[in-house]
């Protein structure tokens, strides 16, 4: 178990590899990698938001609907039976 606590680590480690002075630019350099974390992170939150509101709509949207067709049954249920 401490092998792979140790190579994930590494591994960890080597994804964070501060690059300023590489000029190969062979892989991101450390801000870039931040950069994308953190565009990822918001746009999921934006994400996540926009349907939570969505659905919070939605149903109060139903429920105002079944209200009020809850109140039309209430005040004449002859007029169901007319049709």
């Amino acid at each position: 178990m401490k092998n792979i606590w140790r190579k994930m680590r590494d591994c960890w480690l080597d994804f964070w590899e501060d690059d300023e002075l590489d000029m190969d630019k062979k892989h991101l350099s450390q801000h870039d990698k931040c950069s994308l974390l953190y565009g990822g992170f918001m746009i999921e939150v934006a994400t996540f938001g926009l349907f939570s509101i969505g659905i919070i709509a939605g149903n109060i949207w139903t429920n105002h609907q079944n209200q009020k067709d809850k109140n039309i049954q209430c005040l004449s249920p002859a007029k169901m039976y007319e049709n």
